[in-house]
């Protein structure tokens, strides 16, 4: 595994000096990052421009959820017929930077976990503000559902996805305990939301999009079944499916054969 084989997209939102860090940071080729930003303000755009002149930058707008920006990272290497193709691809928020030995504390986990399909690397706290996803596992379970339109809970909605693609028995932790290997960890990424003060102070967040309808979707996408409710997060058996998926984007999009 050597780093041709990844491709790194950023989700930002007015935090030009955050991103540019994170990038930095990751020591990637620029031209295998993607920076997808989310109805960000001209000047915010700006900025990003100077700073990173030779990334691929796709201006969101107006405001998409956060699913569909998680897609244009999955998808758009693909679209754009990049070589080699990518295994993988790291989704990471902008508040988010990497350590110095990122990239061998990434690697020794896919070697402790040769089966894994999805990577967190966030720490202090466990979280999809940095995780890696392999393709293979977008061809198992389909991409990011879009019709979580505004911000939360499509990353609930994905964790219960994994849980049932990997048949995860009640009371096991995703991400820490599968027996099949399907979730790893790796903490090389530090999120805290203080990375990106001076853009806020520059570049003030917007709040364009609502918590509220991804909630109710959630809800009528996933029953609850048992009474702890939402408080057994990362439970698995606590929900039952109540709607399918959709397909957003050809899987084959991805490359290789489908099972």
């Amino acid at each position: 595994m050597t780093e041709s084989g990844l491709v790194l997209s950023v989700l930002t939102h007015n935090a030009p000096q955050a991103t540019a860090a994170l990038v930095r940071s990751a020591g990637m080729p620029p031209q295998r990052v993607i920076v997808v930003s989310n109805a960000s303000s001209d000047a915010a755009n700006a900025a990003l421009a100077e700073a990173l002149p030779q990334a691929t930058i796709v201006k969101v707008q107006p405001a998409r959820g956060i699913a569909f920006c998680y897609n244009v990272g999955l998808r758009l290497p693909a679209e754009q017929g990049w070589a080699p193709q990518p295994e993988w691809t790291i989704l990471a928020n902008d508040d988010t930077l990497f350590d110095r030995d990122w990239f061998a504390t990434f690697r020794a986990a896919m070697a402790a976990h040769p089966n894994a399909l999805q990577i967190n690397l966030a720490y202090p706290k466990n979280s999809y503000s940095c995780t890696a996803i392999h393709r293979d596992l977008v061809r198992k379970i389909g991409w990011w559902d879009e019709r979580f339109t505004g911000m939360f809970y499509e990353d609930d909605d994905w964790h219960l996805r994994l849980c049932e693609y990997a048949q995860c028995a009640a009371g096991t932790r995703v991400h820490e305990s599968d027996s099949d290997g399907i979730f790893a960890r790796a903490k090389c990424a530090l999120h805290d939301h203080r990375l990106r003060d001076a853009d806020r102070r520059r570049y003030p967040f917007r709040a364009t999009l609502s918590k509220a309808p991804n909630k109710a979707f959630f809800y009528k996408k996933w029953a609850v079944v048992e009474k702890e409710g939402w408080r057994g997060k990362g439970l698995p058996g606590l929900f039952a499916r109540r709607m399918p998926e959709i397909e957003w984007y050809p899987r084959a999009l991805l490359g290789g054969a489908l099972e």
